[in-house]
């Protein structure tokens, strides 16, 4: 830590405790601080409210380099000062930056006039010059987190998009000395086209998951089996073997959303755009009903007689607890002339306000019980549902992700469904 900056992140939500984690892996002395007294004093104790993936870990292994603090007048040590608090969003998505400038006020009430400060949290255009602080020692810094994998991405990122004041303005050299030590391309624009380049890539990711639903429901309804095609798309340099051209129920978790909702402002005279963009959002609605349709056109099930339906995952995707624009929760208000509705989701305990929907982790009771069962997400550890495939076989499975591999169990199961074949 010779000769490094200290370095802070203020705003101890996902977005900050993920690149005060990687940012402690590169050897800087960090400290961590949020309004949040009881926050603080859970972190303190080696309380994680986010079920992150290596999250706990890394932060556990360089304890004696981060400090998590309320106090705000101990900012003054540090030379780098990241504002790194998630922006909340409302039921339209809407952003709140309201919240996030009065943080950023805030802070800077207790940093020095040459305290480099850098926005990491989510922005939109004209944001960030809009602050009152010296614009020299202001920065935007584009963060491509993914819920599930964001430990990963933030010690290893593809690259750094860097928002300054002017793109002719070098980046501080204590800046740059902790961006080198990532060892990966560094992009430096001026703060509009930074803000622009974070809403961007999540609107072409929302097309290409807006494509492939298409596409996948287009198989569907002419004997083609989506799943097979995927490999060879893959395989197009222009496509690339990690596109998001998996099929699933619509878009979830929040940040895709919100930048399609701040599009739509951005773009509100522009008519063409707007249907365009607006289409992503009704697509996207209109996959998260696929179970219910699903459901609803069985000739197996009668919605208005007793059945028990069992859900599997509530949490919107794998490795993550967050249930942001989950399709869990419309799909349970839409079935719930069910008897009872199991719930089987081991990353997050869930509190409901109906008795009829119930939470287990015994999945001998959860397979017994139910007269369908629904896979709502991918599902890494397959494994843990071997013992019950038996069972299985008499049930009505939906399985829109393809959790189930084994082609000799799904042809025996009564009636089973997944997206992008027949």
């Amino acid at each position: 830590m010779k000769n490094r900056p200290i370095i802070s992140f203020v705003g101890l939500t996902h977005l900050g405790l993920n690149y005060l984690a990687a940012a402690s892996k590169k050897n800087f002395k960090i400290y961590g601080f949020d309004t949040n007294k009881l926050k603080v004093k859970n972190l303190n104790n080696e309380i994680i409210e986010y079920d992150e993936p290596g999250l706990k870990t890394l932060i556990k292994k360089n304890e004696k380099k981060i400090f998590f603090s309320d106090d705000f007048k101990k900012l003054k040590k540090s030379k780098l000062v990241f504002i790194s608090k998630d922006v909340n969003t409302d039921k339209g998505n809407n952003s709140d930056l309201k919240s996030l400038k009065k943080l950023i006020n805030f802070t800077i009430k207790f940093i020095g006039k040459k305290t480099k400060l850098i926005i990491l949290s989510q922005s939109r255009p004209g944001f960030v010059r809009s602050i009152k602080y010296d614009h020299n020692n202001l920065y935007y810094q584009v963060e491509t987190l993914v819920f599930g994998n964001a430990i990963n991405r933030a010690v290893k990122p593809e690259r750094f998009i860097i928002g300054v004041k002017d793109k002719s303005k070098k980046i501080d050299s204590d800046y740059l000395k902790y961006l080198k030590t990532f060892k990966c391309p560094i992009f430096k624009m001026n703060y509009e086209s930074a803000e622009i380049t974070k809403i961007s890539i999540n609107l072409i990711l929302a097309s290409t998951i807006t494509t492939s639903n298409i596409l996948s429901e287009l198989c569907e309804a002419n004997k083609a089996n989506w799943r097979d095609v995927i490999p060879a798309i893959k395989l197009d340099k222009r496509i690339g073997k990690f596109s998001y051209i998996n099929p699933g129920l619509g878009i979830s978790g929040g940040n895709i959303e919100r930048d399609i909702v701040t599009t739509i402002k951005l773009t509100k005279n522009k008519t063409p755009s707007n249907i365009l963009l607006k289409s992503l959002i009704q697509n996207s609605q209109y996959m998260k009903d696929w179970v219910y349709r699903i459901i609803k056109n069985n000739k197996l099930l009668n919605l208005d007689k007793k059945n028990n339906i069992g859900i599997i995952g509530a949490t919107y995707k794998e490795n993550t607890n967050s249930m942001k624009n989950s399709p869990f929760f419309e799909l349970v208000k839409k079935i719930n002339k069910f008897d009872k509705i199991f719930i089987f989701e081991p990353k997050i305990k869930i509190n409901f306000k109906k008795k009829k929907v119930i939470q287990t982790n015994n999945l001998n009771e959860f397979f017994s019980k139910n007269k369908v069962i629904v896979f709502l997400r991918p599902f890494d550890k397959i494994k843990i549902f071997d013992p019950y495939l038996r069972i299985i076989k008499n049930k009505i499975v939906i399985d829109p992700y393809g959790v189930l591999k084994d082609k000799s169990i799904i042809k025996e199961i009564k009636k089973y469904h997944t997206l992008g074949t027949i």
